[in-house]
């Protein structure tokens, strides 16, 4: 390759390598990280600031620790102020369990922004995955407990319904489809399979609608519906 303008060609290669340095200097996303940390195929540490939140303005700390014969998980959640990470949540709980944290990003809001949920104990033979879920909020560029996520275990986002549902294993199953109001989540309809497949709605006062009764048992046990008024099974990944 011939150089026509040697000065011109340093002069552009000293400009670009000026440009990098001031981007690696201002843009939190080119110098974040996400690590994960395991044994025995067991998450036991995570850390992100490439995803969760706002991408790169906000760091998020997951770590389990072994404290007097009981294990703990230890989270912040950080927000990123003048180049400096300052600590905006902190939380701290009990695992119930020899099992690692299993930390998943996923947005369960539909505000295009990550949230976070933990594997927090199992039941029912591990059918029910029980799970703490952190909604990250704009308004407060913060990470919001849902107080009441582990009574909803195989917690998922429905996009059909614009909702959480979750799917409860026992003897058969019931399905309850939930929206977040501030720091908890409120049933607005679940079904029912116990051989006969029962669908019911949940107005703002609590009381209770008898959508449908069907006893055809064309339904398996353990099936999930993306609607529940009509009734529609999900054919595809959730």
């Amino acid at each position: 390759m011939t150089i026509k303008n040697p000065k011109k060609s340093i002069y552009i290669f000293l400009q670009t390598i000026a440009f990098l340095l001031l981007l690696s200097c201002e843009s939190p996303s080119l110098i974040a990280t996400e690590k994960i940390t395991k044994q025995d195929n067991s998450i036991l540490s995570f850390v992100d600031s490439l995803n969760v939140g706002r991408k790169g303005r906000n760091k998020l700390t997951a770590i389990r620790f072994e404290k007097e014969d009981s294990s703990f998980i230890h989270i912040d959640f950080y927000t990123l102020r003048e180049g400096i990470w300052e600590v905006k949540n902190h939380y701290e709980f009990e695992l119930n369990g020899p099992f690692g944290i299993d930390p998943v990003l996923a947005d369960f809001n539909n505000d295009k922004h990550l949230d976070f949920h933990y594997q927090a104990a199992m039941a029912a033979r591990s059918a029910n995955n029980v799970r703490r879920l952190f909604i990250y909020s704009k308004q407060g560029d913060s990470l919001l407990l849902m107080k009441n996520s582990m009574d909803y275990p195989n917690m998922v986002y429905n996009k059909h319904l614009d909702c959480i549902d979750a799917v409860l294993v026992h003897g058969c199953s019931s399905q309850v489809f939930l929206k977040i109001q501030k720091d908890s989540l409120y049933d607005f309809a679940w079904i029912s399979h116990d051989g006969v497949t029962r669908v019911y709605e949940i107005d703002e006062s609590g009381k209770e609608t008898t959508l449908s009764v069907d006893s055809s048992f064309q339904y398996g046990c353990y099936t999930r519906f993306k609607t529940y008024d009509p009734l529609l099974e999900y054919t595809n990944e959730y």
